[in-house]
């Protein structure tokens, strides 16, 4: 089976009004009917979270977001993968090399590449430097055929 590891973005779209949330869900069928193992990347929560805080959410809209969120990735078997001192001194280091990764964006890639587990999204300036393995579609269309 398949092991993905997926960062904020996916977060992002377990929204239905975002633009890849018929993808995500995709994704958590498979993961529910085990064609894949998907794990959420910790340091993706944190970024959400403060995402949500910049567009002004109040603390109870997190909390009850979160809450919403937690319990659609325990019911579709998500698991996490948890932050480690080693990933945040590669990340700077992979900062240092390439000045366009953010400091979330350098931890998700850091995570993937010291756990080598493929990391499957959307975004572009991770697919642009190659961390991301596969979009949600190729997700889709590789494995699900499995």
């Amino acid at each position: 089976m398949n092991r993905y590891l997926v960062e904020t973005d996916f977060l992002f779209g377990l929204t239905p009004s975002d633009r890849y949330n018929t993808q995500v869900e995709n994704v958590l069928k498979l993961a529910k009917d085990a064609q894949i193992e998907i794990r959420i990347i910790s340091s993706a929560i944190f970024e959400f979270r403060t995402v949500l805080y910049s567009r002004g959410k109040t603390a109870l809209e997190i909390y009850q977001i979160l809450t919403l969120i937690k319990k659609k990735l325990d019911e579709n078997k998500i698991g996490e993968e948890y932050i480690q001192f080693e990933d945040f001194i590669y990340a700077d280091y992979l900062r240092s090399k390439h000045s366009e990764l953010t400091f979330f964006d350098a931890l998700h890639a850091a995570i993937s590449e010291r756990r080598k587990i493929p990391l499957c999204g959307s975004n572009e300036v991770l697919q642009k430097l190659n961390f991301i393995s596969k979009s949600f579609d190729n997700v889709l269309t590789s494995d699900s055929s499995n």
